[in-house]
This record gives structure tokens, sequence and C-alpha cells, in this order.
């Protein structure tokens, strides 16, 4: 990982998310784009910012030998690229103008493993599992592409139904949110079947997860049996 000795003065952040919108502007809504060909994009097209003027204040483990000053050390892949990937991830998604596309950032890239410090880091950064963005409808809109902006409808493609047993039959396809709520509080036996798990539900809980007999998702209502069940499970291994 990078590290910088001190904070650069001289480049504004505000100017290098103005520069990153613009390019945004440029995306097709509502079509996946490479995350590699949107940055070589901005490249060819002049779209460029700084993230700092003293590369040489930055450094990968050791401030002398891993300074992102030497040459090669501190190219758009390393530095742009890296601070593209944050903003997309920790902004733009985050605030819902566009879907990405993540997975592991361990070996996801190696265009780093060249550099002194680095060659045994799974990753540079930890969002290097970014491979695809998205412009939504709503960051189009958001973006001044278009004036009008209606939200979509979800429908519910999926039905859920937990037994007092405590098994779960799933009808139709899970969403990925949905597929990640039963992860979180049950195990898989079967392709539609789930078990609501004490284990896995009192470290939900204790991670500050919530327990409620009708979950805030579509499609999935806990039978009230099912779920004073598991809640007196948890009930007694907390020792209530």
């Amino acid at each position: 990982m990078s590290r910088a000795r001190r904070e650069d003065p001289g480049i504004a952040a505000e100017g290098r998310r103005a520069v990153i919108v613009e390019a945004l502007k440029r995306c097709p809504v509502c079509k996946w784009v490479k995350f590699d060909d949107f940055s070589r994009f901005m490249q060819a097209a002049g779209i460029n910012f700084e993230v700092t003027r003293e590369p040489w204040d930055l450094y990968i483990v050791d401030g002398q030998y891993g300074s992102l000053g030497y040459e090669g050390y501190h190219d758009w892949h390393i530095l742009q690229a890296r601070y593209l990937l944050t903003f997309l991830f920790e902004y733009a998604a985050t605030l819902g103008l566009i879907d990405v596309a993540y997975v592991d950032p361990v070996d996801a890239r190696d265009d780093y493993k060249d550099m002194w410090g680095a060659e045994d880091l799974g990753f540079l950064s930890q969002y290097d599992g970014l491979m695809y963005l998205r412009l939504n409808p709503l960051g189009a809109y958001c973006l001044d592409l278009t004036d009008k902006y209606a939200p979509s409808r979800v429908e519910a493609k999926s039905s859920v139904t937990a037994l007092p047993s405590l098994q779960i039959n799933v009808g139709g396809e899970l969403s990925p949110d949905e597929s990640l709520l039963l992860e979180t509080y049950a195990e898989k036996e079967a392709d539609k079947v789930w078990r609501l798990s004490r284990e896995k539900a009192l470290a939900a809980v204790e991670s500050g997860n919530g327990l409620s007999p009708k979950w805030p998702i579509i499609g999935i209502t806990i039978a009230k049996a099912s779920f004073f069940n598991l809640q007196a499970m948890i009930q007694t291994s907390h020792g209530i």
C-alpha cells in the first residue's frame, strides 16, 4: 500500500472529482463499461488530473526504496487509476450514480508487482477488484444528461418461506441481496433449501444485525413460529 508523508496542499480534491465527473458524462447509459477501457479513454481524450505534485512523498513500505518518485512508479496506472477506482467505488457507486461489478481484489491486477516492496502484496488498493461500471438512469439524471428520472419498479422474483422447523424453502431465483441475507443467517442444504443457523444468527446479532420476524427485503417473510424458535435458541445461547 502506498503511504504519504504529508498531504499535498497544491492539489484540490474538488478539481480531480470534477474531471472524473466530466468523463462519466461520456459513458453510455445503462451499458457496462470495463474499468480499464474507461481509464484508457480518459487518457486518450486528454481528460487528465493530478493526484500529487510530489510523488516522492508517496511510498510503498519504505520511504527511500519504495518511493513513488522513481521513474515508472507514478504513472497513470499507479496513481490516477487507483484514485479513479476509489472515487468510483466510494463516491459514485455509494451515491447510486453507477452500478459496479466487483471481485476479490487479491491478484485482480498485477500492474504493480515490479515495484519495490510490492511483489508480495495481494493488491495495491482494496478497490483493485472493481472490474466494470455502468452509468444508471439516476446517474444520468444527476449528471444532467436527461431531465427526467423515474425510479424503476422492483418486482419480487422469488418467494421464501421459513417453516417452524427452521427450514427455508426458496421459490424462483434469489437476487444477490436476498442470497446475501440468507447467507448471513442460514446454511444452504440444497439448491432451493436452506436452514436457519443458530451459530450464524448469533454471530449476525453480535455484529449488530437485527433479527426480525419480517426482514425488510422483497419476497422474504419468516414464519413467526420459525422466527421465535430461532430467537429462543439465541436467548438460550446467551443464557437469557
